[in-house]
C-alpha cells in the first residue's frame, strides 16, 4: 500500500522519488531533469506531500531493520515456512530482496529461491517441499556444500543481509564434553562492560540482577548464561572484568543441560 501511494512528487522541474534498492532498503532522492541532486531543496521540505513521503520512507526503513532481525532469528531458531508463506514474502518489496540472497533448505535440498523453484549453486532446479527454512551454517556444514557456497558468494560478490554463508560455527570441544555442562573456553578473556552489553543486547541477551548476562531460547526452553565478575549495572572501565564460564540451563527447572543434548544452532 505504501508503494502504491508513494507517487513521485513534482515541484516544477524538480522530482522527488521514493525508491527501494536491491537490498530492500528505501530512500528518498530528488531529480532535476535527469540529474540526481545531493539533497532535497530546502524550500520544499515543509510541503505536505513531501512530509508524507518521508513518513512512508521512515516506515519502510524501520520495516527493513525489523525484517532483517526477524529473518536472522528465524534462521537461528530453525523456524519453518510453508511454500505459500514464502511465495507471499517474495511479493513484498522490502522482504523479497533480502530473502533472494539467503540460502534456503527444504527436504534435503539447499539453494536459492528463483521464480518459485529451489536452485542449487550447481544450477539444479527442484520444487520446494511443504516446509522451508532459512539454512543455518549447521545445515551448510551437514550438507557438505558450505565451502562451495562460500566460493559462490565470493565470486558473485553476494552481500547478504546478515551473516549466513560466512557465519561462524561453534561446536562443543573435547574439554567441554568432558565437563558436560560447563564451558571455560572464554575463561580469562577481559571484557569492556559497556561495549559487551551493547553488543549482546543486539543479539537478544539481557542483563539479570542475580544471574548476569543471559539469553532465553523460548522454543527450546533453554537459557544460556555467561558468568563474569562484573557489576553490569555500574560498569567500571578501571579494571576490566573477565569471563569465567558459559552454561545452559532448563528454562522451567533451572537444571544444567549437557552440551551433547543442546541443539547445535543454540550452542553455536
Amino acid at each position: 500500500e505504501i508503494i502504491e501511494n508513494s507517487k513521485n512528487i513534482e515541484f516544477g522541474d524538480t522530482k522527488v522519488c521514493l525508491e527501494i534498492d536491491e537490498h530492500g532498503k528505501s530512500s528518498i532522492f530528488a531529480l532535476k531533469g535527469d540529474k540526481k541532486l545531493k539533497t532535497i531543496p530546502a524550500k520544499y521540505k515543509k510541503e505536505k506531500q513531501l512530509i508524507k513521503l518521508k513518513e512512508y520512507n521512515k516506515i519502510l526503513r524501520e520495516q527493513y531493520r525489523r525484517t532483517k532481525k526477524s529473518l536472522e532469528i528465524a534462521m537461528i531458531n530453525g523456524d519453518m515456512f510453508s511454500s505459500e508463506e514464502m511465495e507471499t514474502l517474495f511479493t513484498h518489496p522490502v522482504v523479497a530482496p533480502m530473502l533472494k540472497k539467503l540460502v534456503l533448505f527444504s527436504e534435503g535440498n539447499i539453494g536459492f529461491w528463483k521464480e518459485g523453484k529451489l536452485n542449487t549453486i550447481a544450477g539444479i532446479e527442484s520444487d520446494f517441499g511443504k516446509e522451508i527454512k532459512i539454512a543455518h551454517c549447521v545445515d551448510l556444514f551437514d550438507s557438505g556444500t558450505w565451502s562451495a557456497f562460500q566460493k559462490y558468494c565470493f565470486e558473485n560478490k553476494l552481500v547478504q543481509p546478515f551473516k549466513q554463508i560466512y557465519r561462524e560455527l561453534y561446536v562443543p570441544t573435547e574439554d567441554e564434553l568432558k565437563e558436560k555442562s560447563i564451558s571455560r573456553r572464554y575463561a580469562g578473556h577481559q571484557l569492556q562492560p559497556r561495549k559487551t552489553i551493547a553488543l549482546l543486547k543486539g543479539q537478544s541477551w539481557t542483563v539479570d540482577y542475580e544471574e548476569g548476562l543471559q539469553k532465553v531460547h523460548h522454543k527450546q526452553n533453554i537459557i544460556a548464561r555467561m558468568y563474569a565478575m562484573a557489576d553490569w549495572f555500574s560498569p567500571s572501565d578501571i579494571e576490566p572484568p573477565t569471563i569465567e564460564t558459559v552454561g545452559f540451563f532448563g528454562r522451567k527447572d533451572e537444571k544444567r543441560i549437557s552440551f551433547k543434548d543442546i541443539d547445535r544452532r543454540v550452542f553455536s
